[in-house]
């Protein structure tokens, strides 16, 4: 039963630090928070969210130790966290569903509602710390958006920069060559000879891994990413015929899955992949993008690893 309850509680504390991980992030996405909330570490996880979340469940054990207490705090945020949920999808007149479900969520919403006030009135050092806490929200908030309109006005009007446009293929019957690359090495290099060498068309695919993703994430080009600059430029100074090579920028939670994703959007009928540089530890978390895409890519299209 102990062993049980243990587990129990740490699946609790890893939600929790993921969630509250990734509501940072989101809110700094969002100019609530400073940029130095987005930087992100090698495995596309939030670095100074991280550790602001880990930091902040450590001084808490140092002023709540005894498991009731924990279980308080716990269940008052849980709660108002799904009633705040279900109360905003349900009132929002921008979510379509049907009435039954609305009507369903409504009422669960009025119940969970009357939990929290009532978790209010009877653990008040669960209500001190909801409210603290949102005190300390409301003030960061309050700075990044007056730091934001300070910003505005001194802004002064620059010059955009000139987005890369390269063609798309001019006959279907072209060959089609797919290749993911991370930086301007063996890969790249020999992806520009072979596609010159066989007169193909070629896709450079660079994909930006990140855990987190907000629609703000969605929408980001090649030009605010470094590494991506890079290689454009590489491909500008290097490519004998960039009428042949079209640049793909993306961020996705899974290299692997976009690499498949791309391959049969266009078409390509060969995949060129460089070595993995992922250390045995982080393959077994993370997975092996090779193997993963060798199992998901169809029959017909070629897959060739570069070491």
């Amino acid at each position: 039963m102990k062993i049980a309850f243990g587990v129990l509680l740490l699946s609790a504390v890893n939600s929790a630090l993921i969630a509250l991980t990734a509501l940072l992030f989101v809110i700094s996405k969002d100019s609530e928070l400073p940029e130095s909330f987005q930087k992100m570490n090698s495995f596309g996880v939030p670095v100074l969210p991280l550790f602001v979340t880990g930091a902040s469940s450590a001084v808490l054990l140092l002023f709540i130790s005894d498991l009731q207490g924990l279980a308080d705090l716990y269940a008052i945020g849980f709660v108002g966290a799904i009633a705040t949920n279900l109360g905003s999808t349900a009132f929002s007149k921008k979510v379509q569903m049907k009435l039954s479900n609305k009507l369903l969520m409504i009422c669960t919403f009025f119940i969970m509602a009357g939990i929290e006030c009532t978790l209010f009135i009877t653990k008040p050092h669960a209500r001190n710390f909801v409210i603290a806490i949102l005190f300390v929200g409301v003030l960061f908030r309050s700075m990044m958006k007056e730091r934001k309109e300070k910003e505005e006005l001194e802004k002064k009007p620059t010059q955009a920069l000139i987005p890369l446009s390269l063609p798309i293929p001019s006959h279907e019957k072209q060959e089609k060559i797919l290749c993911s690359v991370i930086g301007t090495g063996h890969t790249l290099q020999f992806a520009l000879r072979e596609a010159f060498s066989r007169n193909a068309f070629l896709y450079i695919l660079f994909v930006r891994e990140q855990k987190v993703i907000t629609h703000h994430d969605e929408k980001d080009s090649w030009e605010q990413d470094s590494k991506a600059r890079n290689i454009v430029d590489y491909i500008m100074m290097n490519a004998s015929d960039l009428s042949n090579i079209c640049f793909l920028y993306s961020v996705s939670d899974s290299i692997s899955q976009k690499i498949v994703r791309s391959a049969l959007q266009y078409e390509v009928s060969l995949v060129l992949l460089g070595k993995s540089r992922r250390s045995p530890l982080a393959t077994v978390i993370r997975g092996d993008v090779v193997s993963e895409v060798r199992k998901s890519l169809p029959r017909n299209v070629d897959l060739v690893l570069l070491c």
